[in-house]
């Protein structure tokens, strides 16, 4: 290996070359090539989700330059790694797939900060916006100068259609006449409709919600097409209840009275219309919370047994099923643990099996939490108020009638 950066014209085959400056222009992967028509290489799935969140923060004041170019290495080195900035609140919060990962990236990060101290805070669960039942009238939406009118609905996805999106599978390219074809003869869409899908949102994370304009004869409706897509976006990112990231959702724009003069209708009166729109159209369509669940695989003698089961269902754990290893006198436990659940989970496990039994734990899937978010008393309630408290939001939860206008 070369000793220091040296400027080099050429590097023969079957080298790896490092490149200096590249990252401004690269954040996770991407290819470089002189040859326009040569193939990119794709960029990975993962199995795994960054759904626990932790916040950091430099001992020093003075070190927080050194703790953003640390932040920037470390989302670089690791493809999974989600490094943001809280608007709100201006913390510097590092996402991964659990407790050991975050710790890794932790130890990394140290590494890449030298003898600058950080403070780690507690692990925070992301959690999902979606809802159940399709939106039972059209809700109205005004634009600021009362000039505009957008009608829509909200509506869940098919799960067949959430799983083949989340996996990527999906080809998620509106416009797209396969695309189209394949919803309506997959999940029986509108022809039209499975044609005018607007976007797929939020770019940023998993793309599984859908804009789709099901308006008929409507005029002026491309031009406000960016409006609405932007709006869109935004909204996705930051859902109603909690402003967590939506998922599942298909949104519709019914119908709409635009004016006619185009000055009247551009982006600062119609990306706050199609907000209040998406809104209340989530409000109106029985908005629930998902939170995200490990499978946890858990090996152990068969005496340990009777502690696994009670550390899993202590902490809203499901058991899937039991099964004991050929000729040992060892059984593997699978089940289902809430992600907010998890942490110190493992040395929960290990005092009640007297250190017999191992846990590995995977992000699998993303569940309905019990209850209605706008009941009061109910878990997913607590769950919401508990988030809008952290992050600095109302104590008041929204309600149809804050979004949807009347005529």
């Amino acid at each position: 290996m070369l000793p220091k950066l040296m400027s080099l014209q050429q590097v023969p085959a079957g080298n790896t070359v490092a490149i200096l400056g590249i990252e401004k222009y690269m954040t996770k992967n991407g290819t470089i090539c002189t040859d326009p028509s040569s193939y990119p290489m794709k960029n990975m799935v993962y199995s795994v989700a960054p759904v626990v969140k932790q916040a950091v923060e430099p001992v020093k004041a003075k070190d927080l330059p050194k703790l953003i170019q640390a932040m920037r290495q470390l989302a670089s080195s690791d493809n999974l790694v989600v490094c943001t900035v809280d608007e709100k609140t201006g913390e510097y919060l590092i996402a991964g797939a659990g407790e050991l990962h975050l710790e890794i990236c932790f130890a990394d990060l140290q590494k890449f900060m030298g003898d600058a101290k950080i403070v780690i805070k507690d692990p925070v669960v992301t959690y999902c916006e979606t809802v159940v039942a399709e939106s039972p009238n059209n809700v109205l939406a005004k634009s600021p100068n009362n000039h505009n009118r957008l009608f829509g609905t909200a509506s869940p996805l098919e799960p067949e259609l959430l799983k083949e999106i989340l996996s990527g599978n999906l080809e998620c390219n509106p416009g797209n006449p396969k695309l189209a074809k394949h919803l309506s003869s997959t999940y029986q869409w509108n022809v039209d409709e499975a044609k005018n899908i607007w976007s797929f949102s939020p770019l940023a994370g998993n793309h599984a919600n859908l804009l789709v304009n099901g308006t008929k004869g409507v005029q002026y409706m491309q031009e406000i097409k960016d409006s609405c897509v932007a709006a869109c976006e935004w909204v996705t990112a930051e859902g109603v209840l909690a402003q967590e990231p939506m998922q599942g959702i298909r949104f519709t724009i019914r119908d709409s009275v635009l004016h006619a003069d185009a000055i009247h209708r551009a982006g600062n009166q119609m990306i706050p219309c199609t907000r209040k729109l998406l809104y209340a159209a989530q409000l109106s369509a029985s908005p629930r919370l998902l939170e995200p669940v490990y499978l946890v695989e858990i090996t152990c003698p068969r005496h340990a047994v009777r502690g696994c089961y009670s550390s899993i269902l202590r902490r809203r754990g499901q058991i899937l099923e039991e099964t004991p290893r050929d000729k040992t006198n060892l059984v593997v436990l699978k089940a289902y643990l809430p992600v907010a659940e998890s942490f110190g989970f493992a040395s929960a496990l290990r005092q009640e099996t007297g250190g017999e039994a191992f846990p590995m734990m995977f992000f699998d899937h993303w569940q309905l939490v019990d209850g209605d978010p706008l009941e009061d008393g109910s878990t997913a309630n607590k769950i919401v108020r508990e988030i809008r408290r952290r992050k600095g939001l109302s104590d008041t939860l929204p309600r149809l009638s804050d979004y949807a206008d009347t005529l």
